[in-house]
């Protein structure tokens, strides 16, 4: 069963509305920064005199599932043979979309992988018949990455975290990466992280640093980037739904069901 996109000029109107390349913004992550404010402070032309008469649907575009992850805008990329202001979308069915903002063409697109059947996914009615790329994917500009998380069907499922070329879509080195980690309980026992029973479901978030052992990097002044995942919904019960809330002094700040950490 195939599901449409529909976009609408409010998303893209910084995009029609400017002229300039260089005044273009990209939107790189969920509601447009790390704070998660959803405010796009670049935004200088709109006011509400001149909010046009002709707001409304631009393109309608055929996708192959339910879209719940918020889409992200490259402008004037080098992709498919030009240059497009490019917004890409992703579903649950593990497919990832670019998409051609002015004309709605799909430039490229790529699958990761079969879904999770929502009738295996330990009974949470929240989705369509697959759960799949649930949580907003993160840009990195600087290295033309978009990074994302994959929910694939298998025994047991698993969650692959795909660092991919902006152009291709085609994995970097070392990717994708299964997601897994283990923790050793107060009690003495160990929890190790099972896909089966975690649902992904925040934002990512892209952050930066620095390493702190120049003896042991041969790089060490230079920044890297490191992207947080770690946010799971826990059997259905209480979990993290939002994004990532904040890069505050060096911290990373996530917003649960029952406390802020």
């Amino acid at each position: 069963m195939q599901k449409l996109l529909i976009i609408a000029s409010a998303l893209f109107w910084s995009i029609l509305m400017v002229g300039s390349v260089a005044a273009q913004t990209a939107v790189t992550t969920y509601h447009y920064d790390n704070l998660r404010t959803g405010w796009n402070q670049n935004e200088t032309l709109l006011t509400a005199t001149n909010f046009p008469n002709n707001f409304g649907l631009l393109q309608t575009v055929e996708l192959d599932d339910q879209v719940d992850a918020q889409p992200l805008i490259v402008p004037s990329l080098n992709i498919a043979g030009g240059t497009h202001d490019v917004v890409y979308v992703v579903t649950e069915s593990n497919t990832i979309y670019a998409i051609d903002a002015s004309t709605g063409a799909i430039l490229v697109q790529r699958n990761l992988g079969p879904p999770v059947p929502v009738t295996a996914s330990l009974h949470c009615n929240f989705n369509g018949p697959n759960v799949g790329i649930n949580g907003t994917p993160v840009i990195d500009l600087n290295s033309q990455t978009l990074y994302v998380i994959a929910y694939v069907n298998g025994s047991p499922p698993t969650y692959q975290l795909h660092a991919l070329n902006l152009t291709t879509l085609m994995d970097r080195w070392n990717s994708p990466l299964t997601v897994g980690a283990s923790h050793k309980l107060t009690n003495g026992s160990a929890y190790s992280f099972d896909a089966t029973y975690e649902r992904q479901r925040p934002g990512l978030v892209l952050f930066y640093y620095r390493s702190k052992r120049p003896d042991l990097d041969v790089k060490p002044d230079a920044p890297r980037s490191a992207v947080s995942a770690t946010c799971f919904q826990r059997n259905h019960e209480v979990g993290f739904w939002g994004g990532a809330l904040s890069i505050l002094l060096g911290r990373l700040a996530v917003l649960g069901e029952a406390t802020l950490l």
